[in-house]
C-alpha cells in the first residue's frame, strides 16, 4: 500500500509546480472541458474523469503533435493522473517519457518531481532499485534547482524508500535530514509520519504510537491563523489527516498489546471520518487492518457494509470494492458465519475475475493499441467480455444454490421465524417496487439514454417481455439499432442486463397479477402468462426478487386484502 503522507506531498507540491509551469504555456484550442488544468483539478476527486480527459488530449496530441501543449506537461499530467488511478505501470511510460524530454533536461526543479513521481511507482510495482535510483536523481535534480522544500521530500522518500527494502536505519538517517531541511510546518508533520511508519514497518510498535500520538497533539496545538496557511486549511483534509494519524496509532497499540488504548484510537478515528460523504479509501483500510489484527468482527462488519455502497457507485468492479469483500467474507468466518462468510467470498472471487478483464483492456491501451482496433474488433471484446461475465454468475448463482440444497435442513428449522418476517417483507416489497418505478422514472427524465426511453416506452406499449422468446436481436430490430448498443443502452439506463431487465419486467407482471383478489389462475398459468418458459424458473426468479415464493406471496396479499 502507498505511504498516505508520503504520497500527498508528492502529488502537492508536484501539482503546485504543474499549474505553475502550465500557466506559462497556451491553452489548448479545444472544448474548456478538456484541458490539463481540468485534469489536475479532477485528479483526487474524480480520477476516472481524469484519465478520460487525458486520452483525448493524448490522442489529439499523437495525431497532431505538441503544438498546443508542451510534451512535458501532457507526459507529466498523464502520469500523475494514472498514479492516482492506480494504474502504476502506465503512470512510469507516460513519466519515463516527461523525464526524457529536452525540457525535463534544462528545467531541474520540474525534473526533480518527474523523478520523485517515478520512485514511487516503481517502490508501487515492487521495484525497490528503480525505485531508490529516482530518488536519488530526484534529490540531485532538487538540490541543483535550490529547491529547499522540495529537496527535503526527496530525502523523505529516499528514505521511505530503504525502509521497503528493510535498511531501516539509512531510513532514519535520511527521513531525519528530511525533517530538519523542511521549513513549512506541514511538511515537518509529514515527515514525522513517515518516520513513525518506518518504526511501525521495523516492529518498533511502541515507538511508532508515541509518535503518532505527539504528531496528533502537534496538529491541535497549531494555531487557527497558522492552519489557515497550510494544505490544512480544508477542514477535510485535516480530518483525514488526524484519522490516518490515529488509524497508524490503534495498529501499532494493538501489535504491542495495548488493546484498550487501541479500540480507543480506532474509535477516535472513525468518529472523525464518519460524517464525512467523501471517502479516502486508504485510511478506511488501515483502520480496518487493525480491526481484522483485533478480531473486531462485528464492527468490522459494520464499518465496511456502511461504506460498501458509495465505493459500488458507478463502476461496482474494482479494487477496493474486491478488498471491501474480502474484508466481510473474513469477518464473517471469525464470527462462525460460513453461510455469509462463502457468499461474500464467491462476490471477491467474480469480481477477481472482472477486475483480471479490466487489466487487459488497461494493457491494450498501455500499448497503443486500443485507438488502432477496428470497430468490428472492439464489439467482439465487448460481447466476449459481456458473455464471460454472465458466465461467471452462472457459475455463482449455480454455486449458491448447492449451498442453499445442503442447508436445507438447517433453513427448515427456522421456517416459522421467515414466515412471521415474510408478512413484514411483503408491506416493504410494495413499497420499494413503487419507489424503484418513481426513480426509474426520474433518471428517464433526466438521461440522455435515449435508446433506453424508448425502449421503456415499446415495452410499455408493446408488452414485448411477455412473450417467452423475446430476445435482443427482435428489439433491437424494433428500435432500428444494433444488439450491442440496446444491451449498453440497457445496462446504462437500469443497471441490468439485457435478460435481467425482461426478467424484471416480468416479475412485476406476475406480482401485479398475485395481488389481485379475483385472479384465480394457477401460479404456473401465470408464470406462462407473464412470458417465462417454466413454472421453476419463476419461482427461482420470484424468490430471488421478493425474498418469498409466489404461492406465499399471494398467501400473505390475499391476508392484506
Amino acid at each position: 500500500m502507498r505511504s498516505l503522507a508520503l504520497h500527498f506531498t508528492i502529488c502537492f507540491l508536484s501539482f503546485g509546480l504543474t499549474t505553475t509551469l502550465m500557466a506559462k504555456a497556451p491553452l489548448p484550442k479545444i472544448h474548456a472541458l478538456y484541458t490539463l488544468e481540468t485534469a489536475n483539478e479532477f485528479r483526487s476527486s474524480n480520477p476516472d474523469s481524469a484519465l478520460i480527459i487525458m486520452d483525448s488530449l493524448w490522442k489529439k496530441a499523437t495525431i497532431e503533435g505538441y503544438s498546443d501543449i508542451s510534451e512535458i506537461n501532457l507526459c507529466y499530467t498523464y502520469g500523475m493522473v494514472c498514479a492516482r488511478a492506480n494504474q502504476a505501470r502506465r503512470s512510469v511510460k507516460f513519466l519515463l517519457q516527461a523525464h526524457t524530454t529536452d525540457s525535463a533536461k534544462i528545467n531541474s526543479a520540474f525534473d526533480a518531481r518527474i523523478c520523485a513521481a517515478l520512485s514511487e511507482e516503481y517502490m508501487f510495482l515492487g521495484a525497490y532499485e528503480q525505485a531508490l535510483s529516482f530518488a536519488l536523481k530526484a534529490s540531485e535534480q532538487a538540490k541543483k534547482g535550490k529547491d529547499t522544500e522540495y529537496h527535503a521530500t526527496c530525502l523523505a522518500v529516499i528514505g521511505n524508500v530503504y525502509s521497503q527494502m528493510k535498511m531501516y536505519d539509512k531510513a532514519h538517517i535520511y527521513i531525519d535530514r528530511a525533517i530538519a531541511m523542511a521549513q513549512n510546518i506541514e511538511n515537518k508533520i509529514l515527515y514525522k509520519y513517515v518516520k513513525g511508519d518506518v518504526y511501525s514497518q521495523e516492529g518498533k510498535f511502541k515507538e511508532s504510537a508515541h509518535l503518532m500520538q505527539l504528531l496528533i497533539n502537534e496538529l491541535n496545538t497549531i494555531p487557527s491563523e497558522q492552519i489557515k496557511l497550510t494544505y490544512y486549511r480544508n477542514p477535510i483534509e485535516l480530518t483525514y489527516f488526524k484519522a490516518e494519524l490515529l488509524s497508524q496509532m490503534s495498529y501499532s497499540l494493538i501489535m504491542n498489546h495495548e488493546t484498550s488504548k487501541a479500540k480507543k484510537a480506532c474509535e477516535e478515528a472513525m468518529q472523525l471520518i464518519r460524517p464525512i460523504s467523501q471517502i479516502r479509501m486508504p485510511v478506511y483500510l488501515s483502520l480496518f487492518n487493525y480491526m481484522e489484527e483485533a478480531q473486531d468482527w462485528t464492527q468490522l462488519i459494520i464499518e465496511v457494509k456502511r461504506i460498501l455502497p458509495k465505493i459500488e457507485m458507478g463502476d461496482s468492479v474494482n479494487n477496493y470494492t474486491y478488498i471491501l469483500k474480502n474484508f466481510l467474507a473474513q469477518a464473517y468466518v471469525g464470527l462462525g458465519d460460513y453461510k455469509n462468510a462463502y457468499l461474500y467470498k464467491a462476490q471477491a472471487a467474480n469480481l477477481q475475475e472482472l477486475l483480471a478483464e479490466k487489466m487487459k483492456v488497461s494493457a491494450a491501451i498501455e500499448i497503443g493499441t486500443v485507438y488502432e482496433t477496428s470497430e468490428k474488433d472492439a464489439q467482439i471484446l465487448t460481447q466476449k467480455y459481456v458473455i464471460q461475465t454472465q458466465k461467471n454468475r452462472l457459475l455463482i448463482l449455480i454455486a449458491i444454490l448447492i449451498f442453499f440444497a445442503i442447508t436445507l435442513v438447517l433453513i427448515y428449522s427456522n421456517l416459522q421465524l421467515i414466515k412471521q418476517k415474510n408478512k413484514k417483507l411483503f408491506e416493504q416489497i410494495s413499497l420499494v417496487s413503487e419507489k424503484e418505478e418513481q426513480l426509474l422514472s426520474l433518471q428517464n427524465t433526466t438521461s440522455e439514454n435515449k435508446i433506453f426511453q424508448s425502449i421503456q416506452q415499446l415495452m410499455e406499449d408493446r408488452q414485448l417481455y411477455l412473450k417467452p422468446e423475446i430476445g435482443r436481436k427482435e428489439v433491437a430490430n424494433e428500435l432500428s439499432t444494433n444488439e450491442t448498443y440496446l444491451c449498453t443502452a440497457i445496462r446504462e439506463g437500469s443497471g441490468l442486463s439485457f435478460q435481467n431487465y425482461i426478467h424484471k419486467l416480468r416479475l412485476e407482471a406476475a406480482r401485479r397479477q398475485l395481488l389481485e383478489a379475483n385472479n384465480s389462475a394457477t401460479i404456473e398459468t401465470i408464470a406462462l402468462d407473464c412470458g417465462f418458459n417454466s413454472s421453476r424458473n419463476f419461482h427461482r426468479l420470484f424468490r430471488e426478487k421478493f425474498g418469498m415464493t409466489p404461492t406465499e406471496f399471494r398467501k400473505l396479499a390475499h391476508l392484506e386484502n
